[in-house]
């Protein structure tokens, strides 16, 4: 079982004030990329994902404007009280509109529709590579950083998360910034939208 060990925490400076301290930790930028996340819901008397803390994503990403790939994620319920750590099971398809297209055929359907801007980079720390995303996300006004392992065991999700929160001290992040809701539960918090 893959484990996606992930903490997020609202940028307390600006953008170039964070890529200067990467780069200096040895961070490496990879790409900017866009996603087009589409959320799914099972239909009604079926799990209800906004009480169970999971969640269907169809996402369809876009480089250099250019669509690049789809993948459609199960995402778990989120494990202990401080990251966003839970289990993440993540296949690869060649059409987010074809998927969408089976998905409502089969009785789910299409929840919330969320665009996101990234810049991604990498960071070799504690003999791990950290992947970290600078994100703008629609409707959200403020910048956001997450930092991401991944753990194939309870005892790998404890050290990993050690990890990360280091690797954010050296940042200016403390274990207390941890932000624990999806960008999702952000946006639907701020428009005051319940499913």
């Amino acid at each position: 079982m893959l484990f996606e060990v992930e903490i997020k925490v609202c940028l307390k400076q600006d953008l170039e004030a964070t890529k200067a301290k990467l780069r200096k930790l040895g961070s490496k930028y990879q790409a900017n990329i866009d996603h087009v996340d589409d959320y799914f819901l099972l239909p009604g008397g079926l799990r209800n994902f906004a009480k169970t803390d999971e969640a269907l994503r169809v996402r369809e990403t876009i480089k250099n404007g250019v669509k690049e790939g789809a993948d459609i994620t199960y995402k778990g319920k989120k494990l202990g009280s401080t990251t966003k750590t839970r289990q993440e099971i993540v296949v690869e398809i060649s059409s987010a509109e074809k998927m969408e297209e089976i998905l409502l055929n089969i009785g789910l359907r299409k929840a919330f529709s969320l665009k996101k801007w990234r810049e991604i980079y990498t960071c070799e720390f504690e003999n791990e590579n950290i992947t970290i995303t600078l994100d703008r996300v629609e409707y959200l006004d403020a910048q956001y950083m997450e930092v991401e392992l991944t753990a194939r065991s309870q005892q790998e999700i404890e050290e990993k998360e050690g990890i990360l929160i280091r690797f954010l001290y050296h940042l200016g992040y403390s274990k207390q910034d941890s932000i624990r809701a999806s960008y999702l539960e952000l946006v639907l918090q701020k428009l005051n939208v319940k499913f």
